[in-house]
C-alpha cells in the first residue's frame, strides 16, 4: 500500500475568509489544522412532565426536544438565537410542544403528524410574521408527532396581554 501525504497542499485554503497566499520557498511546511467543530446539538427530554423555557436563555443552533406524554413551551421572544440559522428538532408522541416566536423571524415550519398536527399559527395582521427583514434570524422547526401536537406560533411580547384585555372587554371572541 503505497504511503500518502497527509499535509495540507499550498493550494489549499480556508472555506470562509480571504484565500491564503502561498507560502515562501524557504518557509517550513504548514501544520496540519483540523476542522473547526460543528456546533453541538443541545437537546431536551420530558417523560409526563412539563417543561417551559421563557425569558432570556441561549438558544443552541441545533436544539432536539423529545416529548413523551408531556407538554414543551419554548418561547423565543426575549431569547438570545445564535446568529445564521436556527433548527428546532421536535419528536413528540401523546404530547404537545408550543415554540412561540417573535414577529420578524423567518419561520420555515415542516414535519410530519400521525394523528396529530404540525403546524405554524401566523397572524399576518397582528404581527407582520411574513415580512422578515434581510438578515433576520432564519428559525427552521422540523420533526415528527405520533398523536400529539406541535405548534409554532407567531406572537408580539404583549399579544397574550392584549387578547386577556379584549376578552374582557368583549371585544374579541
Amino acid at each position: 500500500m503505497p504511503d500518502r501525504d497527509h499535509t495540507t497542499p499550498a493550494t489549499a485554503r480556508p472555506l470562509v475568509g480571504p484565500p491564503r497566499s502561498p507560502p515562501a520557498p524557504d518557509a517550513p511546511p504548514a501544520a496540519t489544522v483540523a476542522p473547526a467543530p460543528s456546533p453541538p446539538i443541545t437537546g431536551m427530554v420530558t417523560f409526563l412532565s412539563s417543561r417551559r423555557r421563557d425569558g432570556p436563555w441561549q438558544v443552541p443552533p441545533h436544539l432536539r426536544v423529545a416529548n413523551i406524554m408531556g407538554t414543551v413551551e419554548l418561547d423565543l421572544r426575549q431569547a438570545l438565537v445564535s446568529p445564521g440559522d436556527t433548527t428546532i428538532e421536535i419528536l413528540t408522541v401523546f404530547g404537545t410542544v408550543e415554540v412561540i416566536v417573535p414577529p420578524g423571524v423567518s419561520v420555515d415550519c415542516d414535519g410530519d403528524a400521525v394523528v396529530g398536527t404540525f403546524e405554524l399559527h401566523a397572524d399576518h395582521t397582528v404581527t407582520g410574521a411574513g415580512a422578515s427583514a434581510p438578515g433576520a434570524p432564519k428559525l427552521r422547526v422540523t420533526g415528527r408527532a405520533y398523536m400529539g401536537s406541535v405548534s409554532v406560533r407567531v406572537r408580539g411580547p404583549d399579544e397574550r396581554l392584549l387578547a386577556r384585555i379584549g376578552r374582557s372587554l368583549g371585544l374579541r371572541g
